[in-house]
């Protein structure tokens, strides 16, 4: 679904957009990319159900939303802030 890809696309670039934000001195670039990604995670949260689909397509969409997870955390970290546990 277009959701899940977004995800999936702004997942990939971030290694990209660390090396970038490094490179050129500036942190704003790992801020943009969190927010986008929380962003894009938010839209695919509400338009996709998660628990209770088909046990396939379930345990791909709980895997995306451990790695946005992981990813959103990583981005956080960087720029000085605490991901909260759980919201």
């Amino acid at each position: 679904d277009p959701e899940a890809q977004e995800v999936v696309r702004l997942l990939s670039e971030f290694p990209g957009v660390v090396r970038a934000a490094a490179e050129k001195y500036e942190p704003f670039m790992i801020t943009r990319h969190t927010v986008d990604l929380c962003q894009a995670y938010n839209k695919f949260y509400f338009e996709r159900r998660i628990l209770g689909e088909e046990p396939a397509v379930m345990a791909a969409r709980l895997a995306l939303t451990k790695c946005a997870a992981t990813v959103i955390r990583s981005g956080l970290a960087l720029i000085g802030l605490k991901a909260p546990e759980q919201m």
